[in-house]
């Protein structure tokens, strides 16, 4: 149940006014409970870092946290927002939860392999002769069906080659494909996105919408109407470092 002084992370990038007013993923305090009258589920009072006003936001807007913190911003006019999905952003997150599982499964094996090595290896036993009475050494005895068996190689300081990026210390980004763009999801690749304030009707409370002037759309604020922008991940340079072995080309156990 969020209530005010609560603590939630923001759902999918919301846009109001042709300008990014929230970011996915971003935490916001609840700071007060004050239902719109034309549209009563925009009843959570949320301030905008990017924008430095308040907005109205509905339940499907925030995912409420684990800490909640009381209200400390003055209070401002609220201005109910019209969210807009951001595919893009859950792509990514996709992406980066596959790659942190590739990795978790990659280090499992690999820790496998080298308890089920040192298993193999026998521990080298060094024992001192012991002298008799009469001075003459002793030799130690080894069992009949013992067999001594060399310890497993060390591996060198410099640690074996890094089997994600083979050496090279660096990956193609798998999120734009190497291509250094991503397609963007906010306008559908259209450069044009619908204005949120009036929903595309071009008026607001009877009168023509300031933010569009009526024309019920605007330049996508995403994309910059180039249906298209730099991928976040690799900042379009196509490739990124290595995260297995920090772009030494090498890794060691």
């Amino acid at each position: 149940m969020i209530s005010s002084g609560t603590s939630c992370n923001i759902t999918h990038d919301i846009v109001v006014g042709g300008q990014v007013a929230f970011r996915t993923g971003e935490i916001v305090i609840v700071e007060d409970i004050s239902p719109d009258p034309q549209r009563p589920e925009y009843k959570y009072v949320v301030a905008s870092k990017l924008l430095q006003r308040k907005f109205r936001l509905s339940e499907n807007d925030l995912r409420q946290t684990v800490e909640a913190y009381a209200p400390v911003s003055p209070p401002l006019a609220p201005y109910a927002a019209v969210p807009r999905q951001s595919g893009h952003g859950r792509s990514v997150a996709v992406a980066i939860l596959v790659l942190a599982v590739i990795v978790g499964i990659c280090i499992a094996v690999s820790a496998a392999s080298n308890k089920e090595a040192n298993k193999q290896s026998v521990e080298e036993v060094q024992t001192e002769p012991a002298e008799s009475e009469n001075n003459t050494t002793t030799a130690p005895t080894l069992a009949p069906e013992t067999t001594p068996v060399p310890a497993s190689p060390t591996p060198a300081a410099s640690g074996d080659t890094c089997f994600a990026c083979h050496g090279s210390g660096i990956t193609p980004c798998s999120i734009c494909n190497g291509t250094g763009i991503t397609p963007c999801s906010i306008c559908n690749q259209t450069g044009i996105t619908t204005c949120s304030m009036c929903n595309g009707t071009g008026t607001y409370e009877g009168s023509t919408c300031i933010i569009c002037d009526g024309a019920g759309k605007y330049t996508c604020p995403i994309c910059n109407g180039e249906k298209e922008y730099t991928c976040p991940i690799c900042n379009g340079k196509l490739e990124y470092t290595c995260p297995i072995c920090n772009g030494t080309g090498k890794t060691s156990y």
